[in-house]
């Protein structure tokens, strides 16, 4: 059993288009990501840092705006993000994108050859 303090926990944030995409093809794509990652073996455990889903106790009444906040903040949590196909062509993402790329927040496209790239950000992330 090994000791859960020497554990090497990626946490991730996935960028992805959600606006009128229904909730499975969602959950798919994120598995997806993750699934990839684990393939790698660089990680005891991914957790994913952006909850699709609404927090409990939130008003009904929380827009867009309120959510595009909650996914900033929760950036700043993060090791890594993975923008997701067609991150390019939704707001909120473009917003994300533009963010990480503002403040250093290590990033990759879900495109891209993950094996190649992920050795260039285990280097920024083990400084």
């Amino acid at each position: 059993m090994s000791n859960l303090t020497n554990k090497k926990i990626l946490r991730l944030f996935i960028s992805q288009p959600m606006n009128n995409i229904p909730i499975d093809e969602i959950n798919n794509k994120r598995n997806e990501i993750v699934n990839r990652i684990k393939n790698l073996n660089l990680y005891d455990d991914i957790k994913v840092v952006n909850d699709i889903e609404k927090p409990k106790g939130l008003e009904i009444n929380a827009g867009r705006l309120w959510y595009l906040g909650a996914s900033i903040q929760e950036m700043d949590n993060c090791d890594l993000i993975i923008f997701a196909d067609g991150y390019d062509k939704a707001n909120g993402c473009m917003i994300e994108y533009r963010t990480a790329k503002s403040y250093d927040v290590p990033f990759l496209f879900e495109d891209e050859n993950l094996e190649d790239h992920f050795k260039m950000i285990l280097n920024h992330l083990n400084k």
